[in-house]
């Protein structure tokens, strides 16, 4: 009887062996997804980066007057180097863009923005050249 017995405990044991160690890869491939989770929402969250500007130097002015009604054109172009600090622990590099400027609503300028590479950490410095456009100042 006891040669049965035994027998039989021994694919008993391999089942239970075989499924310890089924459980035991599942909770360590759950632990690494929750430890993979934690760092992406935390660590590596991307952040915007921090823009400053350095100079700002006058490139350009031309005034303009039209008549049969007295009108005023002015138009200026700037030259303007930026500071754009990456936060992220993540090197970046944007294509060609184009920024505007605002000035009570009203669109009076924009520039093209050329392509940068922005290290991890880095802070590189930009050039743009921003033209500014006032019209419709009347006299009367």
């Amino acid at each position: 009887m006891t040669e049965n017995s035994d027998h039989l405990n021994k694919p008993n044991k391999r089942k239970r062996f075989c499924l310890i160690a089924i459980g035991v890869v599942l909770f360590l491939i759950l632990l690494l997804f929750i430890i993979a989770l934690i760092l992406a929402l935390t660590v590596f969250k991307t952040r915007q980066p921090r823009t400053q500007i350095l100079s700002v130097s006058v490139d350009g002015v031309a005034p303009r007057i039209s008549f049969p009604a007295v009108q005023i054109e002015l138009n200026i172009t700037l030259d303007l180097m930026i500071l754009v600090e990456n936060r992220n622990h993540a090197s970046f590099k944007h294509g060609t863009g184009k920024t505007f400027l605002l000035y009570q609503g009203n669109q009076v300028g924009d520039a093209d923005l050329y392509p940068v590479l922005s290290l991890r950490g880095a802070t590189p410095r930009c050039h743009a050249a921003l033209r500014c456009r006032r019209t419709g100042w009347r006299t009367t």
